[in-house]
């Protein structure tokens, strides 16, 4: 049968021949090769992605016990802001300044620092404070009194800047 062919004839069939075995090699052994190998990518990138997770599991829970922390501190503030107001009412004392509660991180302790800026006598003052210190609210780090003229009034006021200091073991 092929005897009479052409030279040109059988180029064209051995051509033939060859796109057709290489279509068959393809899809007994090359295709699923190739699935094999993008199969086993994915594999390794979900590999690489468990090895991280306990990382990624650590710093999601620190960022909820900072969060946790937060607002637990928030409440402690609230707390602190409720006595000295209701100890400022008492020695006829004004709270002039409350700003946001500083937490830093040290190590494996939380240090959250309370600033809150008093109005009113020298002697009510250091009342507040011995009070704040029978009632625990924290160790008083530093206290700041400054005269102050109030240009309404026209009178020398006494301002006091209290620092108080918690020291809390962030949770792991």
């Amino acid at each position: 049968m092929t005897a009479n062919w052409t030279y040109k004839n059988k180029n064209k069939a051995l051509l033939l021949l060859v796109v057709f075995l290489v279509l068959v090699a393809y899809q007994l052994s090359f295709k699923k090769t190739i699935k094999l190998i993008q199969l086993s990518d994915i594999q390794e990138q979900q590999l690489l992605l468990k090895q991280e997770s306990p990382e990624k599991i650590k710093q999601m829970k620190a960022q909820l016990l900072m969060l946790d922390g937060h607002i637990s501190y928030a409440n402690k503030q609230e707390d602190l802001l409720a006595i000295i107001t209701e100890i400022g009412q008492r020695f006829k004392l004004n709270i002039s300044d409350i700003p946001k509660q500083l937490v830093q991180q040290k190590g494996e302790y939380l240090l959250l620092i309370d600033k809150i800026t008093i109005e009113g006598s020298f002697s009510n003052t250091l009342k507040l404070i011995e009070e704040l210190e029978e009632k625990q609210q924290g160790s008083i780090a530093s206290l700041f009194f400054k005269k102050v003229k109030n240009k309404k009034t026209k009178r020398i006021q006494l301002l006091t800047t209290i620092c108080i200091q918690n020291i809390k073991k962030n949770e792991k």
